[in-house]
């Protein structure tokens, strides 16, 4: 039987050791060759693929954390610590044996380190950080005098606080099995000078947003399932200082900057880390939205 031919990733942020140089013609990314890459998004200065197994890969600049591979971003070009045996299903572990010495680190192509093991379901670069959509997350709200109530062996916990101030935790874990929904969630990752992350404050959750964490203000809002952590979510998409998320039953969420507009109302305050529903006004007669983009500094709704 012939082989499906993989399609090839192109990458015009190339540079050599003395200078960032221009490409001007297509050029295959030499680190995923052979990888079916199945989704891409471009920053300002970085790009993050999507493997057809659900890794996500980030190359490029890291001096805002964009990559989500730690504070000092250089880790090993093949490791894939953040995919458990059954999302990777036999699937490539180390993509090749080059050493990190041998490339430029402005170059280097790594696997983003989620906290636990997900499947990434689609990406979304802005100009400094990212968004990634994933499945098989399941939320609970334990307080922090407590035990946190999980039997999974692998869970990530961030501070949050209640409605009358009381600190607690928030715990994701990523399970398989019977009786365990999959439920959407939001990781995000990288600049966050508008609180354009979610993580519930700048220095919350991931500190400087360098590694992966749980958008855990979007708990509970679309109305896929009750409780649900942004049940049914259909897109995420990134600006600059913004993001915003579609869920599948067509509301729409903003948080981050919302100078100039562009989250899209004007009861939020200038910036803000609480996924916002966005009320489109009636006299545009919108039944339904069906896809959502980030510009620089703007919002576009396409509707029905």
């Amino acid at each position: 039987a012939a082989l499906e031919k993989q399609p090839e990733v192109v990458s015009q942020l190339e540079s050599d050791e003395a200078e960032a140089a221009c490409v001007w013609h297509p050029k295959e990314v030499a680190g995923l060759s052979g990888i079916k890459v199945i989704d891409a998004s471009c920053g300002a200065d970085h790009t993050v693929t999507l493997t057809e197994w659900g890794a996500a890969f980030a190359f490029g600049d890291n001096s805002m954390n964009q990559l989500g591979a730690g504070l000092n971003g250089r880790q090993d070009l093949a490791d894939m610590v953040h995919l458990s045996e059954e999302y990777a299903g036999g699937s490539l572990q180390r993509l090749d044996s080059l050493e990190l010495s041998q490339l430029h680190p402005s170059n280097v192509i790594q696997s983003v380190l989620f906290p636990i093991p997900v499947k990434v379901e689609q990406i979304a670069a802005g100009y400094g950080h990212t968004l990634a959509r994933v499945k098989r997350c399941q939320m609970q709200n334990n307080s922090t005098s407590g035990t946190s109530g999980s039997t999974s062996s692998s869970s990530l916990s961030s501070p949050s606080s209640d409605a009358e101030g009381n600190s607690t935790k928030t715990e994701i874990s990523s399970r398989v099995g019977n009786g365990f929904e999959e439920v959407d969630c939001v990781f995000s990752w990288g600049w966050n000078s508008a609180d354009q992350l979610g993580h519930g404050g700048r220095f919350e959750g991931s500190p400087r947003g360098d590694l992966p964490a749980f958008v855990q203000r979007f708990q509970g809002r679309g109305s896929g399932q009750p409780n649900g952590v942004g049940s049914g979510i259909a897109k995420v998409a990134a600006g600059r200082v913004h993001s915003v998320i579609l869920t599948e039953d067509s509301e729409v969420y903003t948080w981050g900057s919302n100078k100039n507009g562009r989250l899209g109302t004007d009861e939020v305050p200038a910036m803000t880390a609480e996924p916002t529903k966005l009320h489109l006004p009636e006299e545009l007669n919108v039944t339904r939205v069906i896809d959502v983009a980030c510009g620089y500094d703007h919002t576009l709704l396409l509707v029905e």
